[in-house]
Order: structure tokens, then C-alpha cells, then sequence
């Protein structure tokens, strides 16, 4: 019976009720949580839903500020990309007169600005080749290309030969007759260029590319008998090859010409008026 009712004494000796605990006589509160009310449930949940749509406008519009942006810069790139190769041209008609002036001041001497000439001419002749290049491979053939890019191309050759005559290192022959050659298939080619474009031939080709290395060896400001001997060689080829490919070019426009008197437009040589441009830009290599 004793051991009963010290089991009973020791129950009631914590007793919960409403928030207040009875222990051993102490009373102490215990913290409830407050109930919630449906009408507060609601307004956190709309405040919740306010929070996520502001942050799916504000992801929206920095979404549409970054593809303006990227199409702006993809489209200012497109842009820049094309006008390379009309800035290569550019580039190359200015380095004519320094290279000109260059030589015209070493009278010959072979002092430290014939090296500078030297090498804009390579550099002017390494454009020439790219800025064709780039043009076909971007698409990026203006018109500004297509008429002065084989303008650059002859001043540079032109000029060079012009001021190494002057000097009194090479004879005027070679100037008279490549630039006669030049201004008449350049005019002839822009008699006819409204119905068909001509291509360069891979003789106009080789032209090119022997004048340059004629012109190089020939520039050159080394005490090398040999290296004068074998560009001046080179040179009288390029003549010839000028001569033999002017006087093919000659017929092919006369051709295209008498064709197109009052008759539709006629390929030659697999170009028509039609194609791109790109196929030669203006030209190069005639």
C-alpha cells in the first residue's frame, strides 16, 4: 500500500496542462506555438508568388538584354569581319607612296631605307593575296573591292618598277610596255564588265607573281651580282608573259564585245555576269 501511493506521488508530481508545468509544487509556462490564422496562411502564400514572378520578369528582361547585346556584337563583328579585306586594299594603296619615297631618298645607295621599301612592298604584296583570300571566304566582295584592289595592285608594281627606273637601275622598256598592257586590258575588262565578268587567267597569274619576285630581288640592298642578274631575268620574263597574256586578254574581250552587241549575255571561260563576284575579286592576277 505504501509503494503505491509513492508511485501515485511521484505521477502527479509533473502535471502539463494549458501551457503551465506543475513540478513538485513550481509552476513554470511553457512557450506554445500561436496558432495561425487562414486569412495570414493566405497573404504569406500570395507574398510568396508576388516574390517569384518579380524574379522570373527580372530574369526575363536580363534574358532579352543579353541576346540584344550578343545579336548586336555577333552582328557589329559580321561587320567588321567584312570590311577587312576593303581595309587590306586600303592599307596597300598608302604603302605605295611610302615605299615609293623610301627608294626615291636611297637614290640607289642602298642604305637602311631600302629595306624599309623592301619590305613594304613584301607586305604590300603578301595583302594582295589575302585580302582576295578573305574576300572569297567571308563573302565580303564590295564594290569598292572590286575596283581598287586590282588599282592597288597595279600602282604597287608600277610604282616600284616607275622608281627603280628613275634610279637608273633598270631600263624604262619594262615600264612602257607593262604599263601599257595594264591600262588596256584594265579598260578593256571595264567595257565589258556590265554583261560578263573575265576571269584572270593562270597566265595573268604567273604574271603577277614574277613581277613581284622580280621586283623583290631587284629592291633588294645586297652587294650580290647574282641576285641583280637573276631578277632582271626575271623581270624580261614577266614582260613577256605581260605581252602574251595581254594579247589573250585582248581577244577575249573583243569576243565578249562583239557577242554582246545587242545580244543576251554569253558565259566565257564559265563566267557569266551572274556569279558572284567573289570568284575573283576585281580581278586580281590579270
Amino acid at each position: 500500500m505504501t509503494a503505491e501511493l509513492r508511485t501515485t506521488s511521484d505521477a502527479l508530481s509533473t502535471v502539463t496542462a494549458g501551457g503551465v508545468t506543475v513540478d513538485d509544487g513550481v509552476v513554470s509556462a511553457v512557450p506554445s506555438t500561436p496558432a495561425t490564422s487562414p486569412r495570414a496562411t493566405a497573404a504569406g502564400i500570395h507574398h510568396e508568388a508576388r516574390l517569384r514572378w518579380r524574379g522570373d520578369v527580372v530574369e526575363a528582361m536580363r534574358s532579352l538584354f543579353l541576346y540584344i547585346v550578343s545579336a548586336n556584337a555577333a552582328q557589329y563583328a559580321g561587320a567588321v569581319l567584312r570590311d577587312v579585306p576593303n581595309l587590306l586594299t586600303v592599307l596597300r594603296l598608302f604603302a605605295v607612296p611610302v615605299m615609293v619615297l623610301c627608294l626615291v631618298w636611297d637614290d640607289g645607295h642602298e642604305t637602311s631605307l631600302r629595306w624599309i621599301a623592301c619590305a613594304v612592298f613584301v607586305g604590300a604584296a603578301v595583302t594582295d593575296w589575302l585580302d582576295g583570300f578573305l574576300a572569297r571566304r567571308w563573302g565580303a566582295v564590295s564594290a569598292f573591292g572590286k575596283l581598287a584592289d586590282p588599282l592597288a595592285d597595279k600602282a604597287l608594281v608600277l610604282g616600284a618598277l616607275a622608281t627603280l627606273a628613275y634610279n637608273g637601275e633598270v631600263p624604262w622598256w619594262p615600264l612602257i610596255v607593262i604599263a601599257v598592257r595594264e591600262v588596256a586590258v584594265t579598260l578593256g575588262r571595264l567595257a565589258v564588265a556590265k554583261d560578263v565578268v573575265i576571269a584572270a587567267s593562270l597566265g595573268g597569274k604567273a604574271k603577277t607573281a614574277l613581277q613581284v619576285l622580280a621586283l623583290f630581288m631587284l629592291m633588294l640592298p645586297v652587294d650580290s651580282a647574282w641576285v641583280d642578274t637573276v631578277g632582271w631575268w626575271v623581270l624580261v620574263a614577266s614582260v613577256a608573259v605581260a605581252v602574251v597574256t595581254g594579247v589573250d586578254y585582248a581577244w577575249r574581250i573583243w569576243r565578249v564585245a562583239r557577242a554582246h552587241a545587242g545580244q543576251a549575255t554569253t558565259p566565257v571561260d564559265g563566267t557569266r555576269d551572274d556569279e558572284p563576284a567573289s570568284a575573283e575579286r576585281g580581278g586580281n592576277g590579270a
